[in-house]
């Protein structure tokens, strides 16, 4: 479930933390009814088409000074999902990110740090995504 992968950064109320357990069991009208009311930035973490539909919300949540948190630990879980959502939404502004530091190192862009963190955390499908949209863009710009 997303909102595992987030409850740290963000001051998620405990009962939407706990939405997903508390209604699967209920009836499927009950449900659609509970999501009717459900405000967007919440159901995002519900399920992938949700994600989808309202991850643009994401970067409004989470305090700017935890955002590179974020970013690092669905890399760190290996969330391929997100983390191709992410890359691909940020994919030009990271690789004009030039000569990000990390932990004493400096790296052609953003896009090169995400790779060599994959690599560091043994993330290996969000380090596939990454090759997938390098691949995609470099065939784009030839």
């Amino acid at each position: 479930m997303l909102v595992n992968a987030t409850r740290h950064l963000l001051d998620l109320p405990k009962a939407i933390q706990d939405l997903p357990k508390a209604i699967q069991d209920l009836p499927n009208d009950i449900q659609l009814i509970i999501l009717e009311y459900m405000l967007p930035r919440y159901k995002l973490f519900l399920t992938k088409s949700f994600y989808l539909q309202y991850h643009n919300f994401i970067f409004k949540l989470i305090p700017i000074n935890k955002i590179e948190i974020y970013i690092r630990a669905m890399v760190k879980q290996d969330n391929y999902f997100v983390v191709n959502r992410l890359v691909s939404d940020n994919w030009h502004k990271w690789l004009n990110t030039v000569n990000f530091y990390h932990k004493g190192r400096y790296y052609l862009n953003y896009i090169d740090f995400l790779n060599d963190y994959c690599f560091e955390e043994r993330a290996t499908k969000s380090k596939q995504v990454i090759h997938q949209l390098l691949v995609k863009y470099a065939k784009i710009h030839d």
